[in-house]
């Protein structure tokens, strides 16, 4: 299935025009702000699709994604990967924001297994211990036609709130298990992986859904948390003939008639051969 993405385009546009965000008030709004292009043909595309380069909503920053490589003639990947980071950067300042609030990650990859060194070195540069959350999903092409990664962030306000880290237990994986930011519990992707580290669990798509929600869960239940904490998931589906198998298993951990929002999609592969991986987010409040 194409996973197709019409805000990626735009940093793929605009990437060498500096642009400056609309006014936003300098502490947090519960209006709707967007950040635009200054640049006449910047602004004229975001508005012809219907999108912003960014959406400040109380204290968090949502960017719409943005396309790195290829390369140019004599430039390596690394560089840029890196031009791509300094625009989101960019972006991330204007809205109020800095790499070090960034608290969610994602990245779709054209080729995973060619992209994510180079990625991995670049994002090392910017994005610091302790890690936002992060995901990365293979796909089969992006909207720009030579595009290799989508590079989608999500960040908090500066000055901001006290984030907490839950570090993934075991390994030195650059991302977190969680992050709790003001009253969102953010958590990073999950397979249908066994408790022992052996490796998917038997049994297919049902078996790895039901070990991918049981993780979800373990989690969770970290912060004093069940699955009816939960407000949004994002679904990834190796092949959408699983959807109904899937769904019939995902159901039963949730109430009838308190079901989270949620998005589902099939992608080209998943890491470790896996026949799906779940994320969610939950409501945890602080106050």
């Amino acid at each position: 299935m194409k996973h197709v993405t019409l805000a990626s385009i735009a940093a793929f546009t605009l990437a060498s025009t500096p642009a400056l965000a609309d006014d936003h008030a300098e502490a947090p709004s519960t209006e709707k702000q967007t950040i635009m292009p200054e640049s006449e043909g910047g602004r004229a595309f975001m508005e012809e699709f219907g999108f912003s380069e960014a959406v400040i909503h109380g204290d968090t920053v949502y960017l719409s994604g943005v396309i790195a490589g290829p390369a140019p003639e004599g430039r390596t990947r690394e560089e840029a990967y890196d031009r791509t980071f300094q625009y989101i950067g960019s972006v991330l300042e204007r809205a109020g924001s800095s790499w070090d609030d960034v608290i969610d990650l994602t990245t779709y990859h054209v080729d995973i297994d060619a992209s994510m060194p180079a990625l991995a070195e670049v994002k090392n540069r910017y994005v610091k211990a302790p890690f936002p959350a992060w995901t990365a999903i293979d796909i089969d092409r992006l909207y720009s036609p030579d595009g290799e990664v989508e590079i989608k962030v999500t960040a908090r306000l500066s000055p901001k709130p006290d984030l907490a880290f839950l570090p993934l237990e075991g390994s030195s994986t650059p991302f977190s298990e969680a992050v709790q930011a003001g009253d969102t519990l953010y958590l990073a992707g999950k397979l249908g992986t066994a408790a022992d580290g052996s490796g998917l669990v038997p049994g297919g798509i049902e078996a790895e859904t039901r070990r991918a929600m049981e993780r979800i869960g373990e989690t969770l239940a970290k912060y004093d948390l069940t699955h009816d904490a939960i407000v949004k998931c994002t679904v990834w589906l190796a092949d959408i003939g699983d959807f109904a198998a899937f769904n019939s298993v995902y159901r039963t951990f949730f109430k009838e008639g308190r079901y989270p929002a949620r998005s589902t999609m099939a992608v080209k592969d998943l890491a470790a051969g896996a026949a799906i991986e779940i994320e969610c987010m939950a409501w945890n409040p602080q106050g």
